[in-house]
Parts: C-alpha cells; structure tokens; sequence
C-alpha cells in the first residue's frame, strides 16, 4: 500500500513557506480533509455492506475494502 503524507504535516510545511500559492495549497488540503471526514462514514458502511454481502470473496482476499482505511491514514486517524 503507498505512503500517503500526513495531511496536517503537509499543510503546515506548506504553511510555514509563506509562498502564497502554497498558502492556497494548504487551504485546498484543509477543505477537502473536512470533505473526507464527512464522507468517511459514508464508505466505511458501504465497505461493511460489501464485507456482509460477499463473505467468500472476503475470505479468500478476494475483495479489496480499503478506501475508508485510505482515507483514515491520509487525515492520521488512528484505528
């Protein structure tokens, strides 16, 4: 799986630079970390319908249900 940067880590590098396109950067990551919260349920349920609806595929490692831990690793939630 990749390595995504920590979202708060990247927005205050980008902070500190004080370049303004990087300000708007940093502006742009806080808005769409708010988005991913918000949608972050949303997945997480869809995933556990799926899990719930194909438990051979989930067995047999079949049936890649990630995206909800994707988005938790990005916004540093911990499980």
């Amino acid at each position: 799986m990749p390595m995504y940067p920590n979202a708060s880590e990247l927005v205050n590098s980008l902070r500190q630079s004080g370049h303004p396109v990087n300000l708007c950067a940093a502006q742009y990551i806080e808005d769409l970390c708010a988005l991913l919260m918000e949608a972050l349920d949303c997945v997480e349920a869809d995933e556990q319908a799926k899990y719930e609806s194909w438990p051979q595929e989930v067995e047999r490692g079949e049936l890649i249900l990630d995206l909800g831990d994707r988005i938790c690793e990005v916004l540093d939630l911990a499980e």
